[in-house]
């Protein structure tokens, strides 16, 4: 047998085998077409395989064509067995998930069951609405209120309108996803229902709001009870608040609760303070314990009582009253009373009028605010005295009543009070101003009062006392400042037009330097004055200081000369001497020479007063660095110390701690400045001065500057180095003497100078300068045109028309704050009045130079 035989064989067995096989399943996949197609398919291909083993055997001829076509035909039936199974399996699929459906749907209407049961057993009407408002579902009580309006409009079923209402709370809902609650009044078969309607959002998986809830409860009868609750409340309110007499609701720890109008009117308390008050605060003291114990006795007994005693009103008086009190009970237990309190003072006027009237009087005599004492017009001794006599002159009351009136009196003054209690007479006697001596030995001034009494059987005489020292002292400290600003006013005013004739002075001195021709004695002379012009200078600054206080126009100076010259003109005509001790490294400080001057001044002329018969005061000074919280009131850094030294007669220790302040002196001709402008000059520098003192041996001032930036500080130039230049320069002042000087000045530099009399001029000049192709290099500008427009006013106007100008501040009011701060107010440099021509050349350089000062 050969091997194809033997495969045609094993192919008729398997088919065979597949045939039957298929005609044995009964699952659901081969009933119907799918078992037909694949028997015939399996049957078919038995039939070739059996036809090639007769074939391949020699038995049968060839029947190559009928296979052909059976094998052609066994395709299509498999494929529709494929296709048939494939076909069953999706009815099976569909089958299985109508069922799972079905099951779903069961599921879902026994849930929505068990929704609407929970729901309805809520008892809210529950509704819920899409985003158009469009009602979706009601609940059972939703319905009963508002009626059956599934797949309505809301607004349209319920409020009748044809737009949403504008507090609607399912809107609100939509619009900022939180809930809201509002609450409407509808009517309803003519009957009004007062509905709580609450809002929240309905989101979908994705947190988006899709859809609102609506929950509505009826809370007409809550409304009914509380209304019914409000007109209780209003008829008890009213008994309340307008009977007769007195009531109180009280709690346990004996503070008020509510009282009525009565209450606030007889005790004279609004009715806001008595409710932070308690039974305590309007009871007198000796009362406390027995109304304590009566309302421990109504908490346990929840007894009616009547309590008669005394109460305190606003006004310190005392009234009889009559209180019935009623437990309050809440829960069992004790928790307040109720008292009504019933005025009795009337009733018990009589018995009580003297007593009243003593109690009365004794409150306003001893709670008087003022001294108040009776003394025996015979004796003169002492009878009564207030607490604030006590308090006030400092005796206990026993050292009081063993003391006459004249016990108060300083020595001198006795004749004129015996003379004074010699001429009282009936009435209210008004005896003006005395002086009166307290305990301590202290000098007050008072104003006296007395009446005319009878006290305790003797001739007596009320008095009151009013202190009147402290404002005799501040009408004195008023009047010292008036006359003070009239001072400083009138100095203000002397130094500026002093100013003005410095500069005019000065800078002819320098005009006269500048031709001097090397006459040495000339020379000398104009040097000299010179040097006396600029004194003269330094005693403007200190009237400025004096009457402005101004802040200081600082520059690098070396402290070294300053220091002696300041010195030694304090000294001039005194017996005392002056001794230095200036090493040659002291640093260089950023100050205003005129301010620094004057309290070298102060504080050499204070020394020197401190030796009335001459005495040696000695200066010293050294560089200093401080470190952080090293000296009160100095921050860290590097400073200059100076110290001025006396051997005088000292400071007493009370008195270190005041000498700063304005005023304060211990000299009967000192005004009390000099040491308190100098502290103020320090202050302003940025520096600090500390005493030390030793009383018979001496006095010692130090004051510390700040020292300035060593790496930046100017060099010393020589003194009579100019800076020459060349440029227009424009001229703007109101005194002529000082255009006049001033342009000669800069001429004599090599600049050409125009004038003008004011910033309006200046302004015009200026404009014409630049319209002519022929602009300045600079301007100068006095600050202050009496008139006319100044310096601040026309700096803004010309910066405004010309950024690039180029403008210098001059005025003779030197610690006016435009010249400390110019740059702020739009000026490039300052040269304070009375200036040289030296002072003048280096200020215009710097400006040319764009060099910033």
């Amino acid at each position: 047998m050969s091997i194809i035989v033997l495969l045609d064989i094993l192919s008729v067995i398997a088919f065979g085998a597949a045939f039957f096989y298929g005609l044995g399943i009964r699952t659901t996949l081969w009933a119907g077409p799918a078992r037909l197609f694949f028997t015939l398919s399996m049957g078919l291909y038995v039939l070739v395989a059996l036809s090639k083993v007769l074939e391949h055997s020699g038995i049968t001829p060839s029947y190559d064509a009928y296979e052909d076509h059976a094998e052609i035909l066994f395709l299509p039936l498999f494929l529709f067995f494929l296709f048939s199974i494939r076909a069953r399996q999706e009815l099976n699929i569909r089958g299985q998930a109508e069922e799972e459906m079905r099951k779903a749907v069961s599921r879902a209407w026994e849930e929505k069951e068990k929704f609407e049961a929970m729901i309805s057993a809520v008892g809210d009407g529950i509704a819920i609405l899409d985003r158009d408002l469009r009602v979706l579902y009601e609940n059972h009580v939703h319905r009963m209120m508002m009626g059956d309006h599934v797949s309505e409009f809301c607004y349209r079923a319920y409020q009748k309108r044809e737009a949403p209402c504008e507090e609607c709370p399912v809107a609100l809902a939509y619009l900022d996803g939180k809930i809201h609650t509002v609450e409407k009044v509808v009517s309803k078969d003519g009957q009004t229902l007062y509905l709580e309607i609450t809002a929240s959002p309905l989101r979908d998986s994705r947190g988006a709001v899709v859809g609102g809830v609506e929950v509505v409860r009826d809370v007409t009868v809550r409304r009914q009870a509380e209304a019914e609750i409000r007109e209780s409340a209003e008829r008890y309110r009213d008994l309340f608040e307008n009977a007769n007499d007195a009531i109180f609701i009280v709690d346990t720890d004996l503070r008020y609760k509510a009282v009525n109008r009565k209450a606030a009117e007889v005790l004279g308390y609004s009715i806001e303070e008595l409710l932070t008050m308690s039974v305590l605060d309007i009871i007198p003291q000796d009362q406390v314990s027995r109304s304590e114990e009566e309302f421990q006795k109504l908490g346990k007994t929840g007894a009616y009582e009547q309590f008669v005693g005394k109460v305190r009103k606003r006004d310190g008086r005392c009234i009889d009253v009559e209180v019935n009190s009623s437990a309050i009970i809440k829960d069992g237990a004790v928790v307040g009373s109720r008292d009504i309190m019933r005025d009795i003072t009337d009733r018990r006027k009589g018995e009580e009028a003297l007593r009243q009237s003593e109690e009365r009087y004794r409150m306003l005599f001893e709670n008087n605010p003022h001294p108040m004492w009776v003394y025996d017009l015979e004796t003169l001794a002492f009878l009564a005295v207030n607490t604030a006599a006590i308090r006030h002159y400092g005796y206990s009351r026993e050292e009081f009543l063993a003391r006459t009136i004249k016990d108060i009196r300083p020595p001198e003054d006795v004749p004129a009070l015996l003379g004074n209690i010699a001429q009282v007479t009936e009435g209210i006697d008004e005896a003006g101003t005395w002086r009166h001596r307290t305990k301590d030995g202290r000098i007050i001034d008072v104003e006296i009062t007395s009446h005319v009494l009878v006290f305790d059987g003797r001739r007596a005489e009320l008095v009151l006392a009013h202190d009147v020292t402290e404002r005799r002292r501040m009408e004195e400290e008023l009047l010292k400042a008036q006359k003070l600003e009239s001072l400083c006013i009138l100095a203000g005013g002397l130094a500026h037009d002093f100013n003005n004739l410095l500069t005019a002075i000065l800078g002819n001195i320098s005009l006269a330097q500048m031709y001097s021709d090397g006459d040495a004695q000339i020379a000398e002379r104009l040097q000299e004055a010179e040097r006396a012009s600029l004194r003269a200078r330094d005693l403007t600054y200190q009237l400025l200081t004096f009457s402005r206080g101004g802040e200081p126009v600082k520059k690098a100076v070396v402290l070294g000369p300053l220091i002696k010259e300041a010195a030694d003109f304090a000294l001039r005509g005194s017996r005392s001497r002056c001794e230095f001790d200036l090493p040659e490294d002291l640093w260089t400080a950023e100050v205003d020479e005129g301010q620094i001057s004057q309290v070298m001044n102060n504080l050499v002329i204070n020394a020197d007063q401190a030796m009335p018969g001459g005495g040696l005061v000695t200066v010293s000074g050294s560089n200093r660095t401080v470190g952080d919280t090293e000296i009160p009131n100095l921050s860290a850094g590097d400073y200059v110390r100076i110290t001025v030294a006396d051997r005088g007669i000292g400071i007493p220790h009370q008195h270190l701690k005041k000498i700063f302040d304005p005023y304060f002196t211990t000299k009967q001709k000192g005004s009390g400045l000099g040491l308190a402008t100098s502290y103020s000059i320090l202050h302003r520098h940025g520096g600090h001065i500390t005493v030390t003192s030793d009383v018979g041996k001496g006095t010692a001032f130090t004051f510390y500057l700040p020292a300035a930036d060593r790496a930046t500080a100017s060099k010393p130039q020589q003194p009579n180095a100019l800076v020459r230049g060349q440029g227009r320069i424009l001229v703007m002042d109101d005194e002529a003497m000082v255009r006049d000087v001033a342009g000669k000045m800069l001429a004599g530099l090599g600049y050409e100078v125009e004038i003008a009399k004011d910033g309006e001029e200046a302004l015009s000049v200026y404009e014409a300068a630049m319209t002519e192709g022929m602009p300045f290099a600079a301007v100068i500008m006095d600050l202050t045109i009496p008139g006319g427009m100044g310096g601040k006013e026309a700096v803004e106007r010309l910066k405004s028309r010309d950024p690039a100008a180029k403008v210098i501040v001059s005025s003779g009011y030197s610690n006016d704050p435009v010249m400390a701060e110019y740059r702020a107010y739009g000026f490039d440099a300052v040269v304070a009045k009375p200036y040289t021509v030296k002072n003048l050349s280096e200020a215009v350089a710097r400006v040319l130079s764009r060099e910033k000062t």
